[in-house]
């Protein structure tokens, strides 16, 4: 155990000359026990040990001297043969190749080290300390506080969104989801290409139908960039005077009369009564007296091939100098100007056009006397052509 701690294991660093120094430090007390005991000269060891030492122990207290001379022989060979080597590729010794290299490996890590802290630096720069905003697990930059006001405002419509549409479903969830899509589509294409009246009808044989479809609609919803219904509660808000009397035709589920409870009066129109506030009928023969309003709206309403005929009839309910407030799909329009022209012969005037990405706002001011004109199987074809179809396709 004394060689191994000396010598130390094949291919140790230590020079051969410090192995030789701990190796005579090791046996300064005389050789090992176990050779003093039971050598084959064993008797003679203990004799000597008494009496101050045999011709063995003399014998092995010469061993350290011996290996020392051997390993600083070797140790110097070593050193001659390295000095060699360094002069051969131009280095001063055979030590110094080896320290180089632990500097340059030294100075690659720490060249390394600063690139990588260097990226990291850019990095974060480039993204701007991006952090967590609540409720929406999205990372957002906050470099500025109207970029972070920008970022509160993104998830406050994301959390509308989600109220609107619902939590996120399982796989079982989605397959329920992709049905009632299908549904939806059904029953959306159903309202594009019929009569209000066969709609009404329609409906009134099955009132699942009108569950089924504003369900979908919600869904639908949430994917628009914005909800046109806003923009129509504030400009009556802000611009219909107070008390005024209010058509809200096509309503669904009747969210302006809830709105404008307090400050308006609302006749919420639809097919069939999903609450309270709906009452049920088509909306080319809606139970009013006439000049009854002061605002009839339309918000994505014109749905059904007679569509000209919803407007005849909120022309009928409003007072002179009423207005007809329209929002509709700007893809429906193959010619602007040709349905404001024929809605306009009803006896309208446009006193307000809001084209915008997406939806497209139109208001109209009630003439005194209405436009009168023959009505024939091919102009009601022809206004069915005016406003195509608000088709979902299947995602």
């Amino acid at each position: 155990s004394r060689l191994r701690l000396c010598w130390g294991a094949r291919g140790s660093e230590q020079p051969c000359s410090k192995r030789a120094e701990m190796f005579s430090a090791l046996f300064k007390s005389g050789p090992p026990k176990a050779a003093r005991n039971f050598g084959p000269s064993g008797g003679a060891r203990k004799a000597g040990k008494a009496g101050g030492g045999g011709p063995d122990e003399a014998r092995h207290r010469k061993l350290p001297q011996r290996h020392a001379g051997a390993g600083a022989e070797k140790a110097s060979k070593g050193r001659t043969a390295a000095d060699g080597q360094g002069k051969r590729f131009g280095r001063p010794g055979g030590a110094e190749p080896r320290e180089a290299s632990s500097q340059e490996g030294e100075a690659g890590n720490a060249a390394g080290m600063k690139k990588a802290k260097k990226k990291k630096g850019k990095k974060e720069k480039r993204q701007n300390v991006a952090s967590e905003i609540q409720g929406t697990g999205k990372r957002q930059r906050i470099d500025a506080p109207e970029t972070a006001a920008k970022a509160k405002a993104s998830a406050k419509a994301e959390e509308l969104r989600e109220k609107r549409s619902g939590p996120k479903s399982t796989p079982l969830g989605k397959a329920a989801e992709r049905l009632l899509g299908s549904r939806f589509r059904w029953l959306n294409e159903q309202l594009y290409t019929t009569t209000g009246a066969d709609a009404f009808e329609k409906f009134t044989q099955d009132p699942s139908l009108a569950a089924a479809y504003h369900e979908g609609f919600r869904a639908q919803r949430a994917k628009w960039p914005r909800d046109p219904l806003d923009g129509v509660i504030k400009w009556i808000s802000e611009k219909v005077p107070a008390g005024s009397i209010v058509g809200d035709f096509g309503c669904g589920e009747a969210r302006l009369a809830l709105e404008l409870a307090e400050s308006h009066t609302v006749h919420s129109f639809d097919l069939v009564r999903v609450n309270e506030r709906v009452t049920p009928c088509n909306l080319a023969a809606v139970p009013l007296p006439n000049g009854s309003l002061d605002v009839a709206v339309f918000c994505l309403a014109l749905m059904g091939t007679d569509w000209i005929g919803f407007l005849e009839e909120a022309h009928r309910c409003l007072k002179p100098g009423g207005l007809c407030h329209i929002v509709e799909v700007e893809s429906r329009f193959a010619d602007v100007d040709a349905v404001i022209e024929r809605i306009q012969e009803i006896g309208f005037r446009k006193v307000h056009f809001s084209p915008g990405n997406f939806f497209l706002e139109v208001r109209f001011e009630r003439r005194s006397v209405a436009a009168k004109g023959k009505k024939s199987k091919q102009k009601a074809a022809a206004d069915s052509g005016l406003l195509t179809s608000c088709i979902y396709r299947r995602r």
